[in-house]
């Protein structure tokens, strides 16, 4: 956060000062840390999912794994924006209006119940796409 600080005071006084090189230099530098910052959370994605599949067996990448998880939610740079200053802002007018009750028969006439959870996960194969593996199977043996 040091670095990127510094890189935007650079770029503020290089642009200030009109000193084009200065300024892509600073823009350069800001850049290099975003980038860092966005390579360390494909790092993360990447590792998750492939630790999955099969152990590394070196304990630094997963040190590394677990100090860039909670280094990126420290980096608060490279999603800047112009912050609203709402200090001024009072609530003057609020309302509340009723518009009524409708009343919900739940135990009356004949409802469908539904049917219970039996297993996890809901997803089904659909028998159309299976027909059509099930073909081309067939056609490249």
């Amino acid at each position: 956060m040091k670095r990127y600080k510094v890189a935007q005071a650079d770029k503020a006084a290089a642009e200030a000062q009109k000193d084009e090189s200065a300024a892509q230099a600073a823009r350069d530098a800001l850049e290099a840390l975003i980038l860092f910052k966005g390579d360390m959370g494909a790092f993360i994605r990447l590792y998750a999912f492939l630790s999955q599949i099969f152990g590394y067996g070196n304990t630094d990448i997963e040190k590394r794994f677990m100090f860039y998880k909670r280094l990126i939610p420290l980096l608060e740079f490279g999603r800047e924006r112009v912050q609203v200053d709402l200090s001024k802002v009072t609530l003057t007018h609020h309302s509340l209006s009723n518009t009524g009750t409708l009343p919900l028969h739940l135990d009356q006439g004949d409802s469908q119940q539904l049917p219970p959870m039996n297993a996890t996960g809901s997803g089904s194969l659909q028998e159309k796409q299976k027909a059509l593996l099930e073909e081309i199977i067939q056609m490249v043996n």
